[in-house]
């Protein structure tokens, strides 16, 4: 949801748990740095005191995605690493 239609969207309609589980995903594949963002998106649904939090996670989010092949790159990176972790194809 996140890496379809942004952090924004994936903030208004997702659950705690599955940003939740996004997050965990995220750290799986080492990337720490997106899986910060999306430990911040629940906070940033519920419309706290801060009205710009949305977009300054969105403006984060797409500046640690810039690389078209960030999510490619990790993928083989962690199957390279752990392939038992993954069914066989």
């Amino acid at each position: 949801m996140v890496q379809n239609g942004g952090p924004n969207h994936a903030a208004d309609s997702c659950e705690p748990a599955q940003l939740a589980a996004a997050a965990a995903a995220a750290r799986y594949f080492n990337m720490e740095d997106l899986a910060a963002v999306l430990d911040e998106l629940p906070a940033a649904a519920s419309g706290y005191d801060d009205e710009g939090i949305e977009d300054r996670l969105s403006e984060t989010y797409y500046r640690h995605t810039q690389d078209g092949d960030r999510f490619g790159a990790a993928l083989r990176a962690r199957y390279g690493a752990a392939p038992e972790d993954f069914e066989p194809v």
